[in-house]
């Protein structure tokens, strides 16, 4: 199973509409965040949390997809060497 999402997570992040779709995401939610109104109102105030949390989870949704493509080839590498070493016996 962990073969399968390694391999999921790599497709998604060279896939290239994925990638579209992510930078569009983010470069609208910093423009949204750039023209906020700073006028120091609670409402103004808590757009400008949920803009942030939304760029926060973003960038946080490619760093797990990177986490998942990183863990994926160190596992891989354990069991081809595993193979090997067994293959030597």
């Amino acid at each position: 199973m962990r073969d399968t999402l390694f391999q999921d997570a790599e497709q998604l992040i060279n896939n290239p509409a994925h990638r579209e779709a992510l930078e569009r995401i983010e470069k609208d939610i910093c423009r949204r965040i750039s023209r906020s109104e700073f006028d120091g109102s609670e409402q103004a105030e808590r757009y400008r949390e949920k803009l942030n949390l939304l760029l926060h989870l973003n960038q946080r949704y490619k760093a797990i997809l990177v986490q998942m493509i990183s863990t994926g080839k160190v596992e891989e590498q354990l069991l081809e060497q595993k193979r090997r070493f067994k293959k030597g016996l």
